[in-house]
C-alpha cells in the first residue's frame, strides 16, 4: 500500500505535508546547547554541593551525587570483614608501607578543612 492509496487519504490525493527527514538544529539553538553544556561543567560541583547539603544522605542517596559519596559493585552485595580482622595496607612506592587496623584509623587525628 502506498502513502496515496492508505485508508487515511483518497486514493490519487497528494500529501502537502513535507518529507520526513533529518530535522536541521539552527545557530542559535547549537549555541544555546554549548553555553548550557558549559554552565554545568562550571558551575555542576557547587550545585552537587547544594543538593547534598540540603536534601543530606536520605532522600539525597536517590539523586547523583547527593550525598556525595558514591561506591558501585557487579555482584549486588559487599563482604562482611570483622573490625579484628580488617587490615588497610598501604603499599607500593611509599617511603614507608603501613599496615594499619580499625583502631589505628580512629585513634588518627580528624582534619579540619
Amino acid at each position: 500500500m502506498t502513502p496515496a492509496s492508505s485508508p487515511l487519504r483518497p486514493a490519487g490525493s497528494v500529501s502537502s505535508s513535507p518529507a520526513i527527514g533529518p530535522k536541521r538544529v539552527g545557530r542559535r539553538v547549537f549555541l544555546g546547547m554549548i553555553a548550557v553544556g558549559a554552565a554545568g561543567v562550571a558551575f555542576g560541583s557547587r550545585a552537587q554541593k547544594v543538593v547534598g547539603n540540603a536534601v543530606g544522605s536520605g532522600l539525597g542517596g536517590l539523586l547523583p551525587g547527593g550525598d556525595r559519596f558514591r561506591y558501585y559493585t557487579i555482584t549486588g552485595s559487599f563482604p562482611v570483614i570483622s573490625r579484628s580482622r580488617y587490615r588497610l595496607q598501604v603499599t607500593g612506592l611509599v617511603e614507608r608501607p603501613l599496615t594499619l587496623t580499625v583502631d589505628d584509623l580512629e585513634s588518627m587525628p580528624v582534619p579540619s578543612w
